[in-house]
């Protein structure tokens, strides 16, 4: 039995560079950079979907994206998957969807929230988000990267001006108020996970981190930063107005001092 060919998503590259349907070879690198978002959105909505489990051996390798043509219209490339009937993976990957077709409008909505300033989706895995903050670093003024899922009913806009907005939620924590401090469990149930970097708990958080991106080995990612705020978060929800007026006024700006005894600013 043959291999099975199905679509993916469409990626399109507009601006003066493209009206002559060709592509630089510099942007091949966007492509790349689409499939390990790609991968990596898969990758944790199967870990969501199968309760926590790592995903199994020769997932990645099985995931299979190729491109048999660019079609005009500036330059649009077409992404197809293959899936081999002999392979582990094919018995799931035949069923109407699943969850790299997911991981594809997951994609679409992420770029169309930033390109409206709405909230990221809070379903977009950390790790991913910051990959796809690499997304279009090759674009030029006036340029554009349009993403469509097959799923999606319209394509997702990323130009080159509005990059800068993805490297938003991984700006440094910022110093908060006592009072900001109080609001912060209904802040981050409204916002999350865009306003993670406001939260003074994100810097005791990012202390825990097991491996930094370098040394990602494929299963530590944002999301355990994320699940632990959340922990953190329901705990402090859960505490009466009295119990937030005991904490020091200037915790949030001397944490590691109170947390770890180093050098309070003060000193």
């Amino acid at each position: 039995m043959s291999d099975e060919i199905r679509d993916v998503a469409t990626i399109t590259f507009t601006g003066p560079r493209f009206d002559d349907a060709g592509m630089d070879l510099d942007m091949l690198s966007e492509l790349l950079t689409y499939r390990k978002v790609l991968i990596e959105t898969a990758k944790e909505l199967w870990r969501r979907e199968n309760r926590g489990r790592r995903v199994p051996k020769g997932y990645v390798e099985s995931i299979r994206l190729k491109i048999y043509s660019i079609e005009a219209g500036s330059v649009a490339v077409p992404i197809k998957r293959v899936i081999a009937h002999h392979d582990w993976w094919s018995a799931a990957a035949l069923q109407d969807a699943d969850e790299i077709d997911d991981a594809t409008l997951l994609i679409d909505e992420t770029i169309a929230a930033v390109a409206e300033e709405r909230p990221i989706p809070e379903r977009m895995p950390r790790r991913a988000l910051r990959l796809l903050a690499t997304f279009g670093k090759n674009l030029r003024e006036g340029e554009s990267i349009k993403t469509q899922s097959i799923r999606s009913a319209a394509p997702a806009t990323l130009t080159y001006e509005m990059r800068p907005r993805f490297a938003q939620p991984f700006a440094p924590a910022s110093t908060g108020s006592r009072e900001e401090l109080r609001e912060m469990p209904s802040v981050f149930i409204e916002k999350t996970p865009t306003v993670i970097r406001d939260a003074p708990l994100a810097k005791t958080a990012a202390k825990l981190r097991r491996t930094d991106d370098d040394d990602f080995d494929g299963e530590t990612d944002d999301d355990s930063v994320h699940s632990l705020l959340q922990s953190l978060i329901d705990l402090g929800a859960s505490l009466p107005p009295e119990e937030w007026d005991r904490l020091p006024k200037d915790l949030a700006s001397n944490l590691d001092h109170y947390l770890y005894g180093s050098s309070s600013e003060d000193e």
